[in-house]
């Protein structure tokens, strides 16, 4: 037993790697980790999905056959006449409203201006008369059992359920 130390220390660095294998082993058996879930979950925005139209052009060479498409033909010129450019015309369309629900309000006993609680396309906000949210959702008008909100220039009412 000439090298007591060599042997103390030998067990040490033993020790230390049964204690690091019995933790990680024991991890995976307890979640350290504790999760609440809300009833209530907040759900992200989402916003209106507008679709984009467009055309392909195929003007490239068969694979198969070798020979090129035609690309799209040109109106005729007629002489003469000069050649007219309209603008299209766009019509702007109104984006639908999102799903409003009044649940209630809060007002303290000294308070003049109450606060609503409102779900908007379930996201659960807390406003007060005269904030806007999102995309131009204004709250005109907060009543006991109805509020009042304005979105792209148009109002209407809601009702406590």
């Amino acid at each position: 037993m000439k090298n007591k130390g060599l042997i103390y220390g030998l067990l040490i660095v033993v020790a230390f790697i049964w204690y690091k294998v019995f933790f990680r082993v024991l991890s995976n058996f307890t979640d350290d980790e504790v999760t609440i879930v809300e009833p209530n979950a907040t759900k992200p925005l989402i916003g209106s999905v507008h679709r984009d139209t467009f055309t392909l052009v195929a003007n490239y060479r068969d694979p198969f056959g070798g020979k090129a498409k035609a690309g799209p033909v040109a109106p005729p010129v007629v002489p003469n006449q000069a050649p007219v450019n309209v603008a299209p015309v766009f019509k702007k369309q109104k984006e639908p409203w999102p799903k409003i629900q009044y649940k209630g309000m809060l007002r303290k006993t000294t308070s003049t201006n109450p606060l609503a609680l409102i779900y908007i396309d379930g996201i659960q906000l807390q406003m007060r008369k005269g904030e806007s949210v999102f995309d131009g959702i204004t709250l005109v008008s907060v009543l006991r059992d109805e509020i009042m909100v304005r979105y792209q220039g148009e109002k209407r009412s809601f009702f406590r359920e």
